[in-house]
């Protein structure tokens, strides 16, 4: 029996093939924006908290009203923010688009 493949049906079959692994690939590399305020223990935002995506080079830091905005590409993310005087604190992000955090005081 001959199984040769006739150059038609060869490329539909690369073809679908080609779709199955690019609709993969772009479920994998979506991004998603989180934002969010920092605040201290009272509710005051804090300027110039560093926002970074833990295990990356990704950071930011707050502005002058605590907000900040951070991509990242992996919905098991975990943010970390981090100020002197203050205890770093680790957030995951879960899918979430709105992370607000109150820092705790670092003074002993």
């Amino acid at each position: 029996m001959n199984r040769i493949l006739k150059p038609e049906r060869f490329m539909k079959r690369f073809l679908l093939l080609l779709i199955i692994v690019a609709g993969n690939l772009t479920l994998y590399a979506q991004n998603t924006t989180t934002k969010g305020i920092v605040s201290d223990a009272a509710g005051e935002p804090l300027v110039g908290v560093s926002v970074s995506v833990k295990g990356t080079e990704k950071g930011r830091s707050t502005g002058v009203d605590g907000s900040y905005t951070i991509i990242t590409n992996n919905p098991d993310a975990i943010l970390v923010f981090s100020y002197m005087g203050f205890k770093t604190t680790e957030e995951p992000v879960k899918g979430r688009t709105v992370i607000n955090v109150k820092l705790a005081s670092d003074t002993k």
